[in-house]
C-alpha cells in the first residue's frame, strides 16, 4: 500500500510518497545555483549575510567556495604539505561550523560548503562549469581581488554583483 503523505506547499496538494519524492527531484533540478567565494576574511563573510538574503529571497541553492594555496614559509608546521592542507582544512572548517550555526541553519535554504586547492579564479571558473552554476556573487574586496584575473565575456549569464 502506497502511503499518503500532505505536501506542504502552496497549493496545499497531496500526494502519495512517491509521487511526492519525483516532485522534490525535479524541484532540485531546476533550483537555480549561486556561487559564492570567501577567503575567510571578515569581509568576504560579512558579505555573506547578503548572500544569504539574496538566495532565501530566490530560493536559490548557495555553494560557498573556499580556494588556498600550498604555499608557506618554510620555518612554519613540520614542513610536510599534507600537514599544511590539514592545518588550512581544519581551520577552513572551523569557519564553516561558524557560519552554518550562526547563519545558514535558521534560513531553510539548500547550501553546500567547497573548500580546494588552488587559484580561485581557476576554482571559480571550474565550478562554474561543473556545478552548473547559475550566478556567481562577489563581495567588494573578492571583485576587486579577481577583477584581472575573471573576465566578463566569460562569466556571460553567471555574473551577479553583490554590493555590501
Amino acid at each position: 500500500m502506497t502511503k499518503i503523505i500532505k505536501c506542504i506547499d502552496h497549493f496545499n496538494r497531496i500526494w502519495t510518497e512517491d509521487q511526492f519524492i519525483l516532485h522534490w527531484r525535479a524541484d532540485r533540478m531546476l533550483k537555480k545555483k549561486a556561487l559564492y567565494p570567501i577567503n575567510l576574511k571578515e569581509d568576504t563573510t560579512y558579505c555573506l549575510n547578503k548572500a544569504v538574503e539574496l538566495c532565501e529571497k530566490n530560493n536559490w541553492e548557495l555553494i560557498i567556495l573556499y580556494a588556498y594555496r600550498l604555499i608557506k614559509p618554510y620555518n612554519e608546521g613540520d614542513g610536510t604539505s599534507q600537514s599544511f592542507k590539514k592545518e588550512i582544512e581544519n581551520k577552513a572548517k572551523f569557519i564553516f561550523d561558524k557560519i552554518e550555526v550562526d547563519l545558514l541553519k535558521s534560513k531553510g535554504i539548500d547550501y553546500r560548503f567547497l573548500s580546494e586547492v588552488g587559484f580561485m579564479a581557476d576554482r571559480i571558473k571550474i565550478n562554474i562549469k561543473t556545478q552548473d552554476i547559475d550566478y556567481l556573487i562577489l563581495c567588494p574586496s573578492m571583485q576587486e581581488s579577481l577583477k584581472n584575473e575573471i573576465h566578463e565575456e566569460f562569466l556571460g549569464k553567471a555574473s551577479v554583483q553583490l554590493v555590501a
